[in-house]
């Protein structure tokens, strides 16, 4: 995998300047006085890196005004990946962040945030040249695109984060996305494991099919709507080979009759038997007469059964809005019985069908007030089911009527059309044309032309209905293979990751012990990955540096022993002592870093001095005191 290397760092403003000395493989050693820029330094990488620094913000209430101030200023970075030469500038104080990248000559500039999924940004230009995949994930409804930034916080070890933590702080704190258990867990996992950075590449790629296979349902959908609202419903089960086939024939039969129609045009010498043509043409307009005299009476009974209907939901919702006044009054109705007197409560011999008052009454309507409260609530949902089964039954009438206006409509049409016919018929016997035949022909025509019209629209919708569900199809195959493909990757990466916690216990447990003595064993959570020291004892404060320290180490160490996992082999520490270790233990901490390999790099700032005396040999340049500040004043 890549392999991460700062060789030199510049800053330049109107106001101040700095230039690093040459940084190399290995261990780098920056020292200087507490608020000499021993930070400054660290963030000025972090930030040549893309990274969010706080301090460099200018709305933040804690800010750095030296570079906050400085006008015209920019952070230049140059380094190494998988020894390739690279030259990146980033400048400060400007409303549209970007980093511009110098490669073999050639200059891109990156957007530093996404504005939208679409766009590259420059976390994307340098995980690729990581070799570690831009992996989409997703925590609930929220959707996320693995950054650099986020696999920084296990890079650079700032000495603002509490040191229980381990991971850097995300830029927002309280962030429920990059700050859950979650997203910690993804960054482990894509730091050490090979297989879980295929693994979450293909989640992503999974969800990306399921948003593609939901555009074409609703595509389908869409296509079922508009059929339906031009009469076609049988779009899933029709065949477009058999629409085409209807089009061509009909297509025929208008062809035939504009030869019939030329035919007409002919003279003839034979009589036009036109009063026959009347006698047909009568009887068919009597037809359609009497059909329309059937529909007119049908459109009839159906606005007498919506209002019948309509009564019938009045009364139940009377019922309705009377049974709920007897359930809220129920518990006070029970104190009486069908004979009991409601003045002294007692006893009453009622006659059959009266009421106590001596009044006629229906038996069924003088019980009714004296059922349970459960049957009550019973009547109640039985009398709300059927007002909603009246209202669709009124739905189903006024569709019904719908439907009949139409045909009433195009059967008026034919009459009317029928009533010319007979005008021309009658003519025709004056004038021996075939006037009627002819119009007939022309009628016939425009009803196969419309009918051709709507055929074509239905083939049209159906063979795109038909392309979409076959894209659809092909996409539910796709993801049934990728999610076999899935749950196999998955389950490499799981194995994997189990070998991975098991060898960084192993580096883990030796480094912590071989900085505090009274440090027995330590392992990682199988779950969270989070530290367990001596099984979970509770250990003072100051032993939550060499915790973390050791950690981001660890997976340092387990980089340079297999560099087929994604880790970057470069460490980015800044003043470990700040958070309340002794001078001894930090300087068992510190030896604990290797130095006889030389495919690494780890930059380190601390005080002076606070390292093992044979480390000064990997001290870059002169030490930073509070005359001589890392940021010179031009």
């Amino acid at each position: 995998m890549g392999y991460l290397e700062i060789k030199k760092l510049y800053y330049k403003g109107d106001n101040y300047y700095y230039e690093s000395p040459l940084l190399k493989k290995g261990l780098n050693i920056i020292e200087g006085e507490n608020g000499s820029g021993k930070s400054t330094f660290s963030n000025l990488i972090s930030y040549g890196l893309g990274n969010y620094v706080r301090e460099f913000d200018d709305r933040e209430r804690k800010k750095h005004t030296e570079i906050v101030g400085d006008t015209n200023n920019y952070v230049y970075i140059l380094l190494n990946i998988n020894q390739t030469s690279y030259k990146l500038k980033r400048f400060f104080n400007v409303d549209v962040h970007k980093i511009f990248v110098d490669e073999d000559g050639e200059i891109q500039d990156y957007l530093i945030h996404r504005p939208n999924s679409d766009v590259t940004i420059f976390s994307d230009w340098l995980l690729k040249k990581l070799g570690i995949p831009v992996i989409d994930f997703f925590q609930g409804t929220t959707k996320s695109k693995l950054n650099f930034s986020d696999l920084f916080r296990l890079i650079y070890y700032d000495q603002k984060t509490v040191a229980e933590k381990i991971y850097k702080d995300s830029r927002s704190d309280g962030n429920f996305v990059s700050d859950s258990e979650f997203m910690r867990k993804v960054i482990f996992q894509m730091l050490t494991g090979h297989e879980f950075s295929e693994y979450y590449k293909l989640i992503g790629k999974i969800n990306n099919e399921k948003r593609l296979k939901n555009i074409l349902k609703a595509k389908e959908e869409g296509f079922i709507d508009v059929a339906s609202e031009l009469g076609f419903y049988d779009l899933k089960d029709s065949s477009a080979e058999i629409i085409k086939k209807e089009i061509d024939s009909k297509q025929l039969q208008l062809k035939r009759l504009e030869i019939y129609e030329t035919a007409l045009l002919t003279p003839k010498k034979e009589p036009i038997d036109s009063l026959n043509k009347v006698k047909n043409i009568k009887k068919e307009m009597i037809d359609a007469e009497v059909e329309i005299e059937g529909l007119r009476e049908r459109k009839n009974r159906l606005f007498k059964e919506i209002n019948n209907i309509k009564n019938l939901i009045e009364n139940t919702i009377l019922e309705v809005t009377h049974i709920k006044k007897i359930i809220l009054t129920h518990e006070e109705l029970s104190l009486f019985s069908p004979d009991t007197c409601p003045y002294c409560l007692n006893k009453v011999v009622r006659e059959e069908s009266h009421c106590i008052c001596g009044q006629k009454v229906s038996e069924n309507e003088y019980e009714k007030f004296f059922y349970s409260t459960d049957e009550y609530l019973g009547i109640l949902k039985s009398k709300q089911k059927s007002v909603e089964t009246l209202k669709i039954a009124i739905k189903s009438c006024n569709e019904e009527i719908t439907d009949v206006d139409s045909n009433l409509q195009q059967l008026n049409k034919e009459k009317k059309m029928k009533m010319d016919l007979i005008k021309e018929a009658k003519k025709d016997i004056d004038r021996g044309t075939n006037i009627v035949d002819i119009k007939q022909s022309v009628n016939k025509k425009n009803v196969l032309r419309e009918e051709i019209v709507a055929s074509e629209q239905h083939y049209k919708i159906k063979k795109n209905y038909d392309s979409i569900a076959k894209q659809y199809s092909l996409k539910e195959e796709t993801l049934s293979d990728l999610n076999r493909e899935m749950n196999e990757r998955k389950a490499a990466a799981q194995e994997e990751i189990k070998e991975k916690v098991i060898e960084f216990n192993e580096i883990y447990s030796s480094l912590l012990m071989g900085v505090q003595i009274d440090i027995r064993k330590a392992k990682i959570d199988k779950d969270n990955y989070m530290p367990v020291i001596n099984e979970g004892q509770y250990k003072e404060a100051s032993v939550d540096v060499p915790v973390r320290l050791m950690y981001f180490l660890t997976l340092l160490k387990m980089s340079i022993k297999d560099d087929s996992i994604p880790f970057p082999r470069f460490l980015l520490i800044d003043t470990p002592e700040s958070l309340g270790i002794d001078q001894e233990n930090l300087e068992k901490a510190i030896s604990q870093f290797p130095i006889e390999e030389n495919k690494f790099q780890v930059i380190l700032t601390t005080g002076i001095s606070k390292y093992p005396d044979e480390f000064s040999l990997y001290k870059k340049g002169e030490s930073l005191t509070k005359q001589s500040k890392l940021l010179k004043k031009k």
